[in-house]
């Protein structure tokens, strides 16, 4: 089974690939069309695209990795909202899975 949103834009995102999934979110490589480079784009899964409480902690969440400047930490590219999806971009390093 494929997942649904593979081939769907979010703003300049154009996701091609899911790289994972945890409890409450999913992780997809996104190519950014524009400067044409990849991102990590992680994106709220669809039972809590309407949760506040969660929301509001995605939003923290963004905002606090945005603050931070190390270079062992990705950089946030963009925080934002297409349609109904909320997502998170991020700085795509290539490399194996950890788990």
């Amino acid at each position: 089974m494929t997942d649904p949103l593979i081939g769907t834009q979010l703003d300049e995102y154009l996701l091609e690939d899911l790289l994972g999934q945890g409890g409450m979110a999913r992780v997809y490589r996104g190519l950014d069309t524009g400067l044409k480079r990849y991102a990590a784009v992680k994106v709220i899964d669809t039972p809590y695209q309407q949760d506040e409480e969660y929301i509001a902690r995605f939003e923290k969440e963004a905002r606090a990795i945005a603050q931070l400047d190390h270079p062992h930490i990705v950089t946030v590219y963009r925080y934002g909202g297409s349609g109904q999806l909320l997502y998170l971009a991020m700085k795509y390093v290539e490399g194996v899975d950890l788990n």
